[in-house]
């Protein structure tokens, strides 16, 4: 097994972080980075249509990680920002991913 898939595998298992998806942890560190982008810039970068983007971030919204944001002239446009609350997810998030691999070299390391 190659390198990359051994770490690519290490970190999706079971496919989260310990709350939500790889996916999600994706979308709060691209709003957290790109600052309110709207619904459609993340559809776009997770080249994805944005019904699926919705789907992914309405659980995001729900458990108070991200927040809508309606622009005041027109009610179609709305943007996305990280809650303080996202901003620990995010972080905790990247600590899993990092012992994740970093197990992974450790056991590299002993080959």
């Amino acid at each position: 097994m190659n390198t990359q898939r051994l770490i690519g595998d290490k970190i999706r298992r079971d496919e989260d972080v310990g709350f939500f998806s790889i996916t999600q942890l994706e979308i709060l560190r691209y709003i957290d980075v790109e600052r309110q982008p709207l619904m459609r810039e993340v559809a776009e970068y997770l080249k994805v249509t944005p019904p699926s983007v919705t789907f992914l971030i309405d659980p995001l919204v729900r458990a108070g990680k991200l927040r809508r944001l309606s622009d005041k002239k027109d009610r179609r446009i709305v943007r996305l920002a990280i809650t303080a609350k996202g901003k620990r997810a995010l972080n905790e998030g990247f600590k899993k991913i990092k012992g994740r691999v970093g197990g992974v070299f450790e056991k590299l390391n002993k080959k």
